[in-house]
């Protein structure tokens, strides 16, 4: 078909204009939050969805699969890769993660030194040792509060330095050629297991929520997308960034040795095919052609009072 030649032998930056582009999506996004329906609409569209999920998925998620999805599947998860270290140790760092990990530390420390004095002597004793036990437990006593005085003012100190430090132990580990290799046989297992679940057990998790709640937590955030100034131009900005690389270059040069154009073409020509076929065997189409061929106007609806 011309028509998919042609598109193939332009560039991108002739398919795709990203200024026009910009504005449309922007103004889709504005015309989306004016709607009024829009949250009744998410709110049914979504536990329409639900339902229809819960009359038809039973059974485990695997049974749902072809057994080509799940061998990539597999595949993928099991594939190891390695996380990068500068990467791993800006996150472990994260002042956010690093009082999460003093909290947790320090809290199971103070518990454990709590229960260590909590075992200490002080309880029943003997008559005849009376004196003895008494003796003792004051001991017991002096020791516990000095002990007690030492963990409170230690522990923090004692937490601050050990995840400090053990920030760059956990960075090389969890970045390790090893790490990786059983991490990527954790995550095949893990992929065995979820697809074995049934399927209810997951499409009950959206139930869960409220869905009239969610709706409108969603059209919240449109409205205010719809209402920042920048909006157009950031969108403009993001597309022409994306296909700067690409301005010199054809869509057929993109998918050249993909296997993509020779796979798709075919099919893609037959339902073009189809649907202008349908277009021009249209009433309509048919009306519209012989109103050309008969060099009159097409009609259009008229805007506003009449003046007749």
């Amino acid at each position: 078909m011309a028509m998919v030649s042609d598109a193939l032998s332009r560039s991108v930056t002739e398919l795709v204009q990203p200024d026009e582009l910009a504005s449309a999506m922007a103004d889709g996004i504005r015309a989306t939050a004016d709607d009024p329906n829009l949250e009744n609409w998410l709110t049914e569209r979504v536990s329409a969805a639900l339902d229809f999920a819960d009359s038809q998925y039973e059974g485990t998620v695997d049974e749902h699969l072809a057994p080509e999805v799940h061998e990539a599947l597999q595949r993928l998860a099991s594939r190891p890769f390695r996380v990068d270290p500068a990467l791993l140790r800006s996150v472990l760092g994260h002042e956010k993660i690093l009082s999460m990990l003093r909290e947790g530390l320090e809290n199971v420390l103070t518990s454990f030194g709590r229960s260590l004095l909590a075992a200490m002597p002080g309880t029943e004793r003997g008559q005849a040792f009376a004196g003895i036990f008494d003796m003792a437990k004051g001991v017991a006593a002096m020791v516990r509060a000095e002990l007690d005085r030492i963990l409170e003012g230690r522990v923090q100190e004692f937490v601050y330095d050990t995840v400090d430090r053990g920030i760059e132990k956990w960075t090389d580990a969890l970045s390790s050629k090893k790490t990786a290799e059983r991490f990527a046989q954790a995550r095949a297992e893990l992929t065995e297991i979820l697809l074995d679940q049934p399927a209810g057990h997951y499409i009950a998790i959206p139930r869960t929520a409220d869905v009239a709640a969610i709706s409108r937590a969603a059209c919240e955030e449109i409205r205010a997308l719809a209402a920042w100034e920048g909006l157009e131009d950031e969108i403009a900005g993001s597309l022409h960034r994306a296909l700067e690389p690409l301005e010199e270059e054809t869509l057929a040069d993109i998918l050249d040795g993909s296997g993509l154009m020779e796979a798709w073409r075919g099919p893609v020509e037959e339902l073009l095919t189809s649907y202008f076929e349908q277009l021009f065997e249209s009433e309509p189409f048919g009306n519209w052609l012989s109103r050309v061929e008969a060099g009159k106007p097409s009609p259009r609806k008229r805007h506003g009072p009449s003046h007749d």
